[in-house]
């Protein structure tokens, strides 16, 4: 017997038997068990119709489970049952295909690691030459800021050296000037 309850909470009967029919569907939860002779009962509130409805169950024929069978009349423990071979090999097969899952992630996750180390090292040894290269632009750039340094350092010594050289020719000429006009005056004192 499958019971459905609260049938006085449902506004409209109608809601109650529509959800009834999905169960009944071949879609639906039931289905199957209908198909094998179970039978649908709305589960009364009152006391008395409840009752009436435990003894119609105690009425009918037990059946009883396999696994029932093969404890009670047979008395196989529970690890021992068809029931529960069939569940361990299948958690046997599941367990097995978990762990090759987890072998084949860690197998991927193995490989995955692997090649972004590779690419990293890949993307390091590609990226060491620009690097070296950079490195060569900001030395040459560098010695081309000191060359310019250096030759405008040059450039004003030569200035200062032109400067001095100019300011000695004018002095040896003021001087020689000076000795010519002192060796005239000399003459003219001499003539005098």
């Amino acid at each position: 017997m499958l019971g459905t309850t609260c049938w006085d909470l449902v506004d409209a009967k109608a809601i109650g038997e529509e959800r009834e029919m999905q169960l009944k569907e071949k879609a639906g939860f039931w289905y199957a068990l209908l198909q094998r002779g179970s039978e649908i009962v709305r589960i009364p509130k009152d006391r008395d119709s409840a009752r009436n409805l435990v003894f119609e169950l105690a009425s009918k024929n037990p059946a009883f489970l396999k696994s029932q069978v093969e404890m009670g009349k047979i008395g196989l423990s529970l690890d021992e049952v068809s029931a529960t071979k069939t569940v361990n090999e299948e958690l046997e097969k599941l367990r097995a295909e978990n762990e090759r899952a987890r072998q084949q992630q860690q197998q991927e996750n193995s490989f995955r690691l692997q090649r972004e180390r590779e690419e990293g090292a890949r993307a390091k040894r590609e990226e060491e030459p620009k690097r070296h290269d950079q490195l060569l632009r900001e030395q040459e750039e560098e010695r081309q800021r000191i060359l310019k340094m250096q030759r405008e350092i040059q450039a004003q010594r030569e200035r200062k050296m032109e400067a001095l050289v100019e300011q000695m020719r004018r002095a040896r000429i003021q001087e020689a000037e000076r000795r010519e006009r002192e060796r005239k005056e000399g003459q003219k004192r001499l003539d005098d």
